[in-house]
């Protein structure tokens, strides 16, 4: 039962930093690029999925050191 609570902390954080990163990329796609078909692709095929494996090394990082720092 532990495991799976740890589990759904993990999903939810990486889910709250997928957001966070999200925002990022809409606002700097709002300022500086075009509105264009080709960049729409761009960022759904190549962004998107670097967003969703940054978000889950990034969570898994804060996870590693999280429970390591409990255990000092």
């Amino acid at each position: 039962m532990r495991k799976w609570v740890e589990r759904l902390i993990y999903l939810v954080f990486t889910f709250f930093i997928f957001r966070v990163l999200l925002y990022i990329f809409q606002y700097t796609y709002d300022v500086w690029v075009p509105l264009t078909p080709e960049w729409d692709v761009i960022s759904f095929f190549i962004v998107l999925p670097f967003m969703i494996i940054a978000s889950f090394i990034i969570s898994a990082f804060a996870f590693r050191y999280a429970f390591d720092r409990r255990g000092a």
